[in-house]
């Protein structure tokens, strides 16, 4: 089935659509490569493609596995109470540990904290705050739960 477009009212001429991934017929695909006077140059630029296609699917773990590894973060200060959070349990937290990947930590009511990342960074996290630290090749993240952060970016 041929689609056509109108690209503006103004525009009465209606062009050629081009075809969605689901119009395509692959036995239609193959056999006009297979058919093709140049069937070899098509079938390198579908490997192309394909190959493109599979390293974009996969760039997020190509990322993730290419973030340094250890500790995302350290406490630096506490004033009051901050917490590692777990499925089952929470743990106390003071100045000087570490924060993993991934690693959920909360202050409690009328608490502060200072947490000071790898690249020099450091967020204040206020009373009732929960985040996590995530950092990748392409950059970290904080994932704020709930609360609020004052972040200070390192030069």
């Amino acid at each position: 089935m041929e689609r056509y477009y109108l690209p503006s009212i103004e525009d009465a001429r209606f062009q050629r659509a081009r075809p969605q991934a689901s119009d395509l017929d692959l036995d239609h695909v193959y056999g006009a490569l297979v058919s093709s006077v140049d069937g070899h140059r098509n079938v390198v630029d579908l490997e192309i493609g394909a190959l493109a296609i599979g390293g974009y699917a996969v760039s997020p773990r190509i990322d993730r596995a290419m973030a340094p590894a250890g500790a995302r973060g350290t406490v630096a200060s506490v004033d009051g109470i901050l917490v590692l959070v777990s499925a089952s349990t929470t743990t106390p937290l003071s100045a000087g540990a570490e924060i993993a990947e991934g690693q959920e930590i909360r202050t409690g009511k009328g608490s502060r904290a200072v947490i000071r990342l790898r690249d020099g960074s450091r967020v204040e996290m206020a009373e009732r705050s929960d985040l996590e630290l995530s950092e990748r090749w392409s950059g970290k993240t904080i994932h704020l739960e709930r609360g609020s952060v004052m972040v200070e970016a390192a030069k």
